[in-house]
């Protein structure tokens, strides 16, 4: 039986001591300015995802001095700068995890396997193009959300953050059905929905500017190639949808007296039911993380979806 060896799994990785050279700091030192501008941005950003005031509390000062002080350490012995990445506030967004102590049994953990060549190896193995593609997801997303940042927070400086009240567009009369009461504006909403999902369905399935829509969502450069003017059609995609959130916003506005802005907000049915089981049995704390390790597992093994069904392409 094969057991591997100690220094395999265990080792101290090559230390080394800074050198000082004052050519090399009048060089840094202006940089310095820039990455105490990207520690800014980035505790204003995770303030607004925690909904906590970190440069009140424990105060700017501190935290920076917090990431001075980890930064020359970490430099002395040649190890890599400490900053507060954009990459974290990514995790905080997808995970909704906010307790410190998940950051502090993280940075454990990455100091513990940073001492294991075996782990090491294992991460290094990992092709350069896997590393780049999920490198440019993930700057998507935080790009993404720091643009819904810019503009939630634009939106509270013009509109304020007090409900508004919404007049009742149309009321209709309650109808009876077997003994069973239906509001009138839930009738219409399900049969205006039915309608628009039939005709939607017909017009990306037998018109021309819906199978436009069809083929640059397959291959936009093919499309183009083909004579389909791509602006052109995803302007009108654009449009469309922004319809369909016109027409739900009105349907909506006749159910609720109130807008806050969460409404409208709503999982996925499973997922939604997963996340209140995680509650209701396991812990209230780890049910947003367990509803992300359920997604990721889900993307994994079944990236088309639970109900989709992989069709190679040709090529």
């Amino acid at each position: 039986m094969w057991c591997p060896s100690l220094t395999i799994l265990v080792g101290l990785q090559p230390f080394v001591i800074a050198k000082f050279d004052l050519t090399s700091i009048f060089v840094m030192a202006p940089i310095a300015i820039a990455a105490m501008m990207e520690h800014i941005g980035d505790m204003s950003a995770i303030s607004a995802t925690v909904g906590k005031n970190f440069l009140s509390d424990p105060g700017l000062h501190r935290t920076l001095i917090g990431d001075g002080i980890a930064t020359s350490l970490s430099g002395l012995f040649g190890g890599p700068a400490n900053t507060t990445y954009g990459e974290n506030t990514g995790v905080l967004v997808l995970s909704r995890v906010h307790d410190p102590r998940v950051v502090r049994l993280a940075a454990i953990y990455a100091v513990v396997l940073s001492f294991s060549p075996a782990f090491a190896a294992v991460v290094n193995s990992i092709p350069t193009a896997i590393i780049g593609g999920v490198s440019f997801i993930l700057y998507g997303m935080i790009s993404a959300i720091g643009v819904s940042y810019l503009l939630q927070n634009l939106a509270l400086l013009i509109f304020g953050s007090e409900q508004k009240a919404t007049p009742t567009i149309f009321k209709l009369p309650t109808i009876e059905l077997g003994g069973v009461y239906i509001d009138g504006i839930t009738l219409i909403t399900l049969v205006v929905t039915a309608i628009i999902m039939i005709c939607l369905t017909l017009f990306i399935g037998k018109t021309r500017m819906g199978k436009a829509m069809r083929a640059c969502s397959e291959d936009k450069g093919a499309a183009q190639l083909m004579g389909i003017n791509v602006n052109r059609t995803i302007s009108l995609t654009f449009a469309i949808g922004s319809a369909l959130a016109a027409i739900a916003g009105v349907l909506l506005c006749s159910f609720n007296t109130s807008l806050m802005p969460t409404t409208g907000s709503m999982p996925g049915v499973l997922l939604g039911i997963i996340e209140s089981l995680a509650k209701a049995y396991i812990s209230t704390q780890l049910a947003n993380s367990i509803v992300f390790a359920v997604l990721i597992v889900t993307l994994l093994v079944r990236p088309a979806g639970l109900l989709g069904k992989y069709v190679p392409e040709k090529v």
